[in-house]
């Protein structure tokens, strides 16, 4: 896949992308002086797959700062919610990249890492009736 969103090379993703605009929810559980910090950002989805997300939520330093320590492993927890027809699907999830966009917003590429049982499957369900529905 070449020039795809700025996106240069081989296709190295395993599911394909959807492009679907979903309420979505980003949850980083940060340490702050010893204390843990939960930040919850309201956002929306700009593309989904069965192993990930691409996220757009608001671009505040602090967030950006946070988002950035959770990329490189420093102690911040990711959590994502997701809202389906059926339910909020939650999962947790690893930022694999992000990038600052000129709308004070910043773009998230999350890998899904974990769901409980029940979530996984509306998760397969809802990305499969996407599938279907192109």
């Amino acid at each position: 896949m070449e020039n795809v969103k700025g996106y240069r090379g081989t296709e190295k993703r395993t599911h394909p992308r959807f492009h679907i605009t979903i309420p979505a929810f980003l949850r980083l559980s940060v340490m702050k002086e010893g204390n843990p910090t939960i930040l919850e950002l309201d956002g929306e989805t700009v593309d989904i797959s069965l192993e990930g997300v691409k996220l757009l939520i608001s671009g505040e330093a602090e967030i950006v700062s946070s988002i950035e320590d959770a990329k490189e492993g420093r102690g911040v927890d990711v959590g994502v919610e997701i809202v389906t027809e059926k339910k909020r699907v939650k999962a947790v999830g690893d930022v694999r990249w992000f990038k600052t966009e000129e709308s004070e917003q910043v773009a998230v590429g999350i890998h899904l890492k974990g769901m409980g049982r029940e979530d996984r499957g509306i998760w397969e369900d809802f990305v499969k009736s996407i599938t279907l529905g192109l």
